[in-house]
């Protein structure tokens, strides 16, 4: 047993002897490819050996051609680039730093691979790994090259307590910049996570499994998920997903049946598609475009704002209280524009609500907070002033009184829409200009002072 260095930054054939400053390493021997310099390759062209390989500089490349091999009790990646292309018998594969490439799922041999600091681990071409991988996971990444498929269908464990821990997913293409079209499912079973957010880069990622636990606790423990613009996290075949801080302009997808979707302090500003209910928790909010099913519901927790491109007919919204509260929530839509129906929003009952809307929004507005005790207020209008939107306020039942405070925002020409049946309840209208505001046919203009009660019952 001896060790063995490359001597020189040039590129060369793994098999040479004089390539080595003890010679060509064999089962026995500790191989290490450390060089500085240009840019070099060290080439693995006939079937090659070592007891250990450790591959260490940024400027070296490992490269499988033809039918090379290798055989290894471990391969160690710290820095540089291996590409490993065709069936090899590696015992454990330890990366922190560099690139490991693959092309198939023979290439990394079966072997149990350690991965963490910056190290990346990459499909070139469609694999399924049962590898066990085990990480202290700080910016430690998976990718899939454009149009690639990688299956992660061993078990993943990443039990590293720091708070600095980052998961990254992905894609590969021109400049190594992914256009979304690569694939890495997390099909194995996940074991212990420690703290950790969670990255997607241009590419998609998901489970095959329905309704995998595994899947959902490394999204749902994560300290935050972050998309980029190219990049799609496709939730389908799931149950109950919570997204903690979705930050980034990517998608998120469900193209099957109905999931429910949390998002707590949400700053997510991409594509969400399909058939969700959605919670948002804890204040934040959600822009971009929401392409939902028929029938989906939005709920709010706390304040809120919806500066959302609703595409086709837009779900409901509710705005739900916490008990403990002692200030009003609140709910915005400035800027959200829709492509079909408005949403109808449900303000609640028996809590205090702020609701400020744009020349946008034309849906309907029911069971406000004011019907059973509290007071709510819808502003209306924006910065442009523009549009005349008619809202409609409709309580499903008579309530115990309470009052509703209608103000205006730049421009005063609005409409708003009394309907339903009203006993017990106090309106009050506080707009630039009184008469502006309309009670519908069938009943009579409010009264100036503006409490509408006599002009309702």
């Amino acid at each position: 047993m001896s060790n063995t260095h490359w001597r020189k930054a040039i590129t060369g054939d793994f098999a040479k002897s004089g390539k080595w400053d003890d010679g060509r390493p064999g089962i026995k021997d500790d191989a290490f490819i450390t060089a500085t310099g240009p840019d070099y390759t060290v080439k693995v062209i006939g079937a090659d050996a070592a007891h250990t390989l450790t591959l260490n500089s940024v400027d070296a490349t490992l490269l499988e051609k033809g039918q090379g091999s290798l055989h290894a009790g471990a391969l160690d990646i710290e820095a540089g680039t291996a590409i490993l292309t065709t069936a090899n018998t590696i015992g454990h594969i330890t990366m922190t730093g560099g690139e490991l490439e693959f092309s198939n799922s023979a290439a990394l041999g079966g072997a149990d691979i350690t991965i963490s600091r910056k190290a990346v681990l990459a499909a070139t071409g469609d694999a399924v790994l049962s590898n066990a991988i085990e990480g202290a996971f700080a910016q430690a990444s998976f990718a899939a090259k454009d149009g690639v498929t990688l299956k992660l269908d061993g078990s993943l464990t990443f039990g590293d307590t720091a708070d600095s821990n980052a998961l990254n997913f992905i894609g590969t293409g021109t400049n190594g910049k992914g256009d979304g079209t690569g694939v890495i499912d997390l099909d194995g079973t996940l074991g212990a996570m420690g703290r950790h957010y969670v990255e997607i880069e241009g590419v998609t990622l998901g489970t095959s499994i329905a309704n995998n636990s595994g899947f959902e606790t490394m999204l749902s423990s994560s300290q935050k998920v972050i998309f980029d613009s190219n990049s799609v996290l496709d939730l389908t075949g799931q149950n109950d997903i919570t997204l903690h801080l979705p930050m980034g302009t990517g998608e998120i997808l469900n193209s099957g049946e109905h999931e429910n979707l949390t998002s707590d302090q949400s700053a997510f500003g991409g594509l969400i598609q399909g058939d969700f209910d959605i919670t948002m928790n804890g204040g934040g909010g959600i822009g971009g475009t929401m392409a939902l099913k028929a029938g989906d519901v939005i709920t709010v927790n706390n304040a809120a704002e919806l500066p959302v491109h609703f595409v086709g007919d837009a779900p409901a919204i509710n705005l739900v209280h916490t008990p403990a509260r002692t200030f009003s929530d609140e709910l915005s839509f400035l800027g959200a524009t829709f492509s079909g129906a408005g949403p109808a929003v449900d303000l609640g009952t028996g809590q205090d609500t702020d609701l400020t809307i744009d020349h946008n929004f034309v849906g309907t507005i029911a069971n406000f907070g004011g019907h059973n005790g509290g007071t709510d207020t819808i502003t209306l209008g924006d910065a442009a002033g523009e549009g005349t939107p008619t809202i409609q306020y409709n309580p499903s039942e008579a309530g115990t009184g309470g009052e509703l405070i209608v103000q205006y925002g730049t421009n005063p020409a609005y409409t708003l829409e009394l309907i339903g049946s009203y006993t017990q309840a106090d309106f009050k209208v506080n707009p630039q200009d009184p008469q502006q505001i309309e009670c519908s046919a069938e009943q009579s203009a409010p009264h100036v002072p503006v409490h509408l009660v006599d002009a309702l019952i």
